[in-house]
């Protein structure tokens, strides 16, 4: 994984409507990416490239429903008590 090198005052209103575009959906067309902030093709790949370099993005992945998978999210909660037995009140 790359660190990140890029301040967030050196991205630009390309970069960061380029991020919110991928963010929804990473397997959109860099044309269609291209056109939606008006920049070039090229411009786009260039700049997510060198968000990648510089630790902006840092993986792409794939959400998937775990139910779909036959994994459904097991949850595991860990429970900190100050005592361990109830107090009697005494009448």
């Amino acid at each position: 994984m790359a660190k990140n090198n890029t301040a967030p005052e050196l991205l630009d209103n390309f970069d960061r409507a380029i991020l919110d575009l991928i963010q929804r959906d990473n397997t959109m067309p860099l044309r269609v990416v291209a056109e939606q902030v008006n920049l070039s093709t090229a411009a786009v790949q260039r700049r997510i490239k060198r968000m990648e370099e510089g630790g902006v993005i840092t993986g792409n992945v794939a959400v998937v429903d775990p139910t779909a998978v036959g994994r459904p999210i097991t949850i595991i909660v860990e429970v900190m008590a100050e005592r361990t037995r109830s107090r009697r009140w005494r009448r």
